[in-house]
């Protein structure tokens, strides 16, 4: 269970989330909730190098508009910086079992172990108890000191840190999946797509795809020859609402409108607060990382292009949406969103401060 008045920080890869819990014992609740996008140089946002600056500014920003003192916090980071397999091994102690992940698991990652920080978690026993299903996470050193050294600067200490796939899939998993039954969970972000299947309550498979958010605005960019932010409003404006309006030509599922009435005002979260009112989406940026979305799930993506390819079929009796508006030239010197695809999983060292992986405490770094 969250502490109280302890903060959470999502670090995806265009934006930071931000969440404060308070209240009081058995009857916690939300005190804040925000978002502040990582803005890159134009043309830098496909690269693999960590944008540390962007990211310091963007936490700047965050901690200073919600008066944020707390100097302990939990974090979690971008799924495809980690390397997450499921392993079946006999039963046995824990402490022979450590044994034997580090053993199994080392075939199955392209980097050495001792080059990163690891962890594993009992997932579930075989019929008959002979055998384990074990959850085994590894990142990379180096992309865990990137965050630790952010969070120095602020003077802040990583007392958690998490993969942005399995916190979403331990926040939901008791909530989705009844008795016997299995469903995937799917949380789209900007630099990658988190995929989850949950059965009984426990995380069956999990995996973190580098096809997203940004790879529609980048298929908008190439296509139409505009510039990023005039593809990231087209995707914001025209993708989401062609792909309601194309998905139900007659009829109305619940809480959704037909053809032509636009998309419904998703619930905002009442006890919520931020200084100057409601959330508001990041201005020219990519759309919030996915990952533990504790402010609520990713918006709506994919659907029907309304640019290049097939033709979307017109549904009977029921008319054709409005084709987008005919995009500005592009902008000058305009770089691509997402051309490379992410830095392989990579993870946290067992000696860096703040490599508590599968919910173990980080030590403090030193100051």
């Amino acid at each position: 269970m969250a502490k109280l008045g302890r903060i959470a920080l999502d670090f995806g890869t265009s934006a930071i989330k931000l969440i404060q819990i308070g209240g009081k014992a058995g009857a916690p609740k939300i005190d804040k909730i925000d978002l502040s996008p990582i803005i890159q140089a134009q043309g830098n946002e496909g690269s693999d190098v960590f944008p540390k600056d962007a990211v310091l500014a963007a936490l700047k920003d965050l901690l200073s508009r919600n008066k944020i003192k707390v100097k302990k916090v939990a974090i979690t980071i971008p799924g495809q910086a980690a390397i997450i397999r499921l392993i079946k091994i006999p039963n046995a102690s824990k402490e022979k079992i450590s044994q034997m992940i580090r053993f199994e698991a080392e075939p199955l990652i392209p980097v050495p172990l001792d080059q990163c920080a690891f962890g594993h978690k009992i997932i579930s026993m075989g019929e008959d108890g002979s055998t384990a299903k074990v959850l085994f996470v590894a990142v990379k050193n180096e992309w865990i000191q990137n965050y630790v050294d952010v969070l120095k600067e602020m003077k802040m200490i990583p007392e958690l840190i998490e993969v942005s796939s399995i916190s979403s899939a331990t926040a939901f998993k008791n909530a989705v999946a009844g008795e016997n039954e299995a469903v995937a969970l799917i949380d789209f972000g900007a630099g990658s797509t988190d995929i989850s299947v949950i059965r009984n309550g426990e995380i069956e498979f999990t995996r973190s795809a580098a096809v997203a958010g940004g790879s529609f605005a980048q298929a908008l960019q190439s296509k139409l020859e505009i510039s990023r932010d005039e593809a990231e409003r087209i995707k914001r404006e025209k993708v989401k609402l062609s792909a309601v309006q194309a998905a139900r030509p007659s009829g109305t599922a619940p809480g959704m409108r037909g053809p032509g009435q636009g998309i419904p005002q998703l619930p905002g979260i009442p006890s919520a607060t931020r200084p100057g009112g409601a959330i508001p989406p990041p201005m020219g940026g990519p759309p919030p990382m996915g990952g533990p979305s504790p402010m609520g799930g990713p918006s709506p993506m994919g659907g029907p292009s309304p640019m290049g390819g097939a033709a979307i079929p017109k549904p009977s009796g029921a008319p054709m949406p409005a084709p987008p508006m005919a995009p500005p030239p592009p902008a000058p010197g305009a770089g691509l969103m997402g051309a490379k695809p992410p830095a392989p999983p990579m993870a946290p060292p067992p000696s860096a401060p703040g490599a508590g992986l599968m919910g173990a405490k980080a030590p403090a770094p030193p100051m």
